[in-house]
């Protein structure tokens, strides 16, 4: 029997709490309808259910897939060692199993249990019949309902088995595919993206988020959120919401109704259900893993499993992109100041012009030297000095435009890129920098020995430069002008 019809294909494998049952078709529902109906004509009995295992201790009604049923335990003694027919009566009412049904079905006075064991004693479902007066059957009719249930057991178990298989299979796909796009995609991103098409199609969800922990902010950013408009709003605090938690504690989760959780926080009212699992290097949560529905009860333990193996592979992944990204970021910037080193800012530099003049755009360039700086080192010492020069590269990173690429030029020089700018654009700008500068307290020890000030020279391509070099050789001309004028000053090359 195949359950895995064209349709199913793409949906089959999303709802694992359903388990097999889910895909049960009406042909073999009536085959089995009617032998139950056989039995239950046989036996008695009032009612004859079969209970299929899902996850863990749970089990789901068969053909009605509408209740569901959690054992308490599932002790040794709790089922029969061999597949065998089982009366439970009043005389029983001190077994385990006996008191579960008979709390379960009020009404009932005694049982038939008929477990479906697995070759390897996996107990994964049963047949259970209610008020059975199994006591008036002939023995003739008692060998003709064991075959019936040996049949019955042999097809579950089959079923169960066989789709189980196809889920194995089926993850088996899913990283065969994640290795395949690894080998293929040239960044992460891409990969990623790969990773969520492959999500989508295979297991049916969409609302898909992976998340990176900025550990100096503590602070979860969204690495690749599906769809795109919660981009903005998957920022997440570590420790905050559920997502946050998971963060935090290094715990994967499951919340089967998001509004029952005082840590869930909305950002859609029609979310119902949650996942979440952490991305971890060495036992160092390094990110998250989080799928939402809007569906209640939506996620097994299943399902947690394979989004917990695809997180450990990912973190394989995350910790090289990181390693990468903090090599690229020392390659490229000054240790002591925390700006753009002079290599990138020439390399940079060369970039901007190209788009400048495609783009027919200004592109201003500006040299800052800090006035008297030995004096300040002689005075405070090298130490201090250093102190100073971080300072003031954060005033000037945190007084121009995002669009602006600040550099340490070389010493106490720096040196600003401002695309899309004209000179007086510009000159606005730096003056506000200059202010900020000449007005800070560089050494509370000393206030009024520990001010600086800056002097600097603006130059605009195409105005005054066509090319790189002259560019920065005309912006170097015009911070003479304010040193040999009394320095605190911004000039614009002539």
């Amino acid at each position: 029997m195949d359950y895995l019809s064209k349709g199913d294909k793409e949906t089959y494998l999303r709802r694992i709490s359903g388990s097999f049952y889910d895909f049960v078709n009406s042909k073999n529902k009536k085959a089995l309808n009617e032998i139950l109906y056989k039995i239950k004509r046989k036996t008695g009995c009032e009612k004859i259910l079969i209970y299929i295992l899902i996850e863990k201790q749970k089990f789901k009604e068969l053909l009605t897939s509408k209740e569901i049923i959690v054992f308490p335990s599932l002790k040794k003694q709790f089922i029969p060692k061999r597949k065998i027919l089982r009366k439970l009566t009043e005389k029983d009412s001190s077994n385990t199993l006996y008191k579960f049904f008979r709390n379960k079905f009020q009404n009932a006075t005694d049982f038939v249990f008929f477990p479906f064991l697995t070759e390897e004693k996996k107990f994964i479902g049963f047949l259970l019949g209610i008020n059975c007066p199994l006591r008036e059957i002939s023995a003739k009719k008692k060998a003709s309902l064991s075959d019936y249930f040996q049949s019955i057991r042999k097809w579950i178990v089959l079923e169960y088995l066989n789709f189980h298989n196809k889920l194995l299979e089926k993850e088996i796909y899913i990283f065969r595919e994640m290795t395949k796009a690894i080998s293929k995609e040239n960044t992460l991103e891409n990969m990623i993206k790969k990773l969520h098409g492959l999500i989508v199609k295979e297991m049916g969800y969409s609302k898909v988020a992976f998340l990176l922990l900025n550990e100096k902010d503590e602070i979860l950013e969204p690495f690749y959120v599906y769809p795109d408009y919660f981009k903005e709003k998957a920022r997440i605090p570590l420790g905050k919401g559920i997502t946050g938690w998971v963060a935090k504690t290094g715990k994967s989760i499951i919340i089967p109704d998001v509004s029952k959780d005082k840590r869930y926080i909305s950002l859609d009212r029609d979310i119902k259900s949650e996942l979440c699992v952490p991305i971890k290097v060495e036992n160092k949560v390094i990110g998250v893993i989080n799928l939402e529905s809007k569906k209640l009860n939506d996620f097994s333990d299943h399902e947690l499993e394979i989004f917990t193996s695809i997180a450990s592979y990912l973190g394989i992944i995350f910790e090289l992109y990181l390693t990468n990204q903090k090599l690229h970021h020392l390659s490229i910037t000054d240790e002591l100041t925390d700006l753009y080193n002079y290599r990138y800012f020439y390399n940079r530099l060369e970039q901007e012009i190209e788009r400048a003049k495609r783009s027919d755009q200004f592109l201003t360039v500006v040299l800052l030297d800090i006035d008297f700086f030995k004096e300040y080192n002689d005075t405070f010492g090298h130490k201090a000095g250093d102190k100073a020069l971080y300072e003031l590269a954060q005033i000037i990173k945190n007084n121009v435009r995002k669009s602006d690429i600040v550099a340490r030029y070389g010493g106490d020089e720096f040196a600003i890129i401002m695309p899309n700018t004209d000179a007086y654009q510009s000159l606005r700008v730096i003056d506000r920098v200059r202010v900020k500068i000449e007005n800070y307290i560089f050494s509370k020890e000393k206030p009024s020995a520990g001010k600086l000030t800056i002097s600097a020279g603006i130059a605009t391509f195409p105005v005054h430069a066509k090319t790189l070099d002259e560019l920065i050789t005309k912006a170097d001309t015009a911070l003479f002008r304010p040193k040999r004028e009394g320095r605190n000053q911004i000039r614009v090359c002539e």
